[in-house]
């Protein structure tokens, strides 16, 4: 009776596209380092890595401030900056991750955003409040040519 579960399973992870899945995402993670990190924190750093450290400093400095709208660039921007393993999350994602409200530059709402967050380079990122339409106007500009 108990033979049928198991050969069940089994069959279904020798299916490639369940065993690439079973061997890359649960059998390849660290259970010691995950066992003895079990805070929230850590456990996001690891799986995020230097995104999730970004975006905490983003809220470390913007968190405080009242009625914040950042503006986001689209990973296609960043990419052009060759920044390796930096993503750029969608507004809701980020706003989980750091509570502050975010839009990209092909929202409706992307003329309200009063912060802007500026990607450089690696390791050259900042986080600027934007001043004069003017330069709002040219900032989404330069964002849009690279949303697809």
């Amino acid at each position: 009776m108990i033979l049928w579960p198991v050969l069940v399973v089994v069959l279904y992870f020798t299916i490639p596209f369940y065993n690439n899945w079973l061997f890359t995402k649960v059998l390849n993670n660290n259970f010691f380092y995950e066992t003895s990190n079990m805070e929230l924190e850590a456990r996001n750093i690891q799986r995020f890595g230097y995104s999730y450290t970004v975006y905490k400093d983003i809220e470390n400095m913007l968190g405080k401030k009242e009625n914040v709208t950042l503006l986001l660039p689209s990973n296609d921007y960043v990419k052009t900056k060759k920044i390796p393993d930096f993503i750029i999350p969608e507004p809701a994602v980020f706003y989980y991750f750091t509570g502050i409200k975010s839009v990209w530059p092909n929202s409706p709402d992307a003329k309200s955003a009063n912060w802007v967050f500026l990607v450089a380079g690696p390791r050259n990122m900042a986080v600027k409040q934007i001043a004069l339409v003017h330069n709002q106007d040219s900032l989404l500009a330069d964002y849009r040519k690279y949303i697809k």
